[in-house]
């Protein structure tokens, strides 16, 4: 009985992004459809170490020699094309941020924007980068403004990690 309501919880999330419609109707694109920009960031940010192994392992890839950075690079390859790996990777992210993208991809560009500045700015911005990597309604010039938010602030991280890293050996 445990395994039929799994079985229907998985169901009902699948539902929601059949043929890359959610339930608002909205189109939104797959994991191997995003802007090319876009998948490293979702790749590293929106899928934890342990899930991106999980994925490989379900996939039978072995991944126990490899780096996290060749792991994450397996990914990101696997995402030019639709195949077995992508497809998992996509379930996966749907699933963990349906509820978000509900309500993101339903929000006009600058209601999703507004929500983006104030999510990056708390730092709880995972589902809302997915949702702004596969929404066919946003802008150009809104995606390119969140791919600079995310990679001017790997600078800046890099910057004060080095700054700790020099106080800490003192």
């Amino acid at each position: 009985m445990k395994e039929n309501r799994n079985v229907t919880r998985q169901g009902a999330a699948a539902d929601i992004w059949r043929n890359g419609q959610s339930s608002h109707g909205l189109s939104s694109m797959r994991f191997w459809e995003i802007d090319n920009f876009f998948k490293c960031p979702v790749v590293g940010i929106c899928l934890t170490p342990s899930e991106q192994k999980r994925m490989l392992k379900k996939t039978g890839m072995l991944f126990k020699k490899k780096s996290l950075f060749q792991i994450h690079e397996i990914l990101v390859a696997s995402s030019e094309t639709e195949n077995r790996l992508s497809r998992k990777i996509d379930s996966l992210l749907n699933r963990k941020f349906r509820d978000e993208a509900e309500t993101c991809l339903g929000l006009g560009e600058s209601e999703f924007m507004e929500c983006w500045d104030t999510r990056f700015e708390t730092g709880d911005f995972k589902g809302i980068l997915w949702c702004a990597a596969i929404n066919q309604r946003l802008k150009n010039e809104s995606k390119i403004k969140i791919f600079g938010d995310i990679h001017m602030a790997t600078h800046c991280n890099s910057e004060q990690r080095g700054k700790l890293n020099r106080t800490l050996s003192m």
